[in-house]
């Protein structure tokens, strides 16, 4: 899933995105793990997108990344129990639990 702010709603052409989204949420798979925490957080990173959510549903656990820089940061680590909130979605919070889709 990727979100793109309206203030940057430009970037959304008819067909595809031209350009980086302000954030992009993974969500976890056995198969696809390397993938998704190696080869597209590189990407994602090279490309300047400036939070990547990674749901780890195996851990129970986010990983958000968040640009300094020109690099990710360590990941900031959310569980069950914590809220998740973004630098980029100005007033948005959301309980761990429903990203990970676990009773709240």
């Amino acid at each position: 899933m990727l979100f793109i702010r309206a203030d940057h709603a430009e970037r959304i052409g008819s067909q595809h995105v031209t350009g980086a989204p302000d954030v992009v949420v993974e969500v976890s798979s056995p198969s696809t793990r390397h993938l998704e925490l190696v080869l597209k957080r590189e990407l994602y990173q090279r490309y300047g997108v400036p939070e990547y959510w990674y749901v780890d549903l195996e851990a129970e656990r986010m990983e958000i990344y968040r640009r300094e820089g020109e690099a990710y940061a360590a990941p900031v680590m959310r569980y069950p129990g914590q809220a998740l909130e973004s630098a980029e979605l100005t007033g948005f919070t959301m309980p761990v639990e429903e990203a990970l889709g676990m009773e709240l």
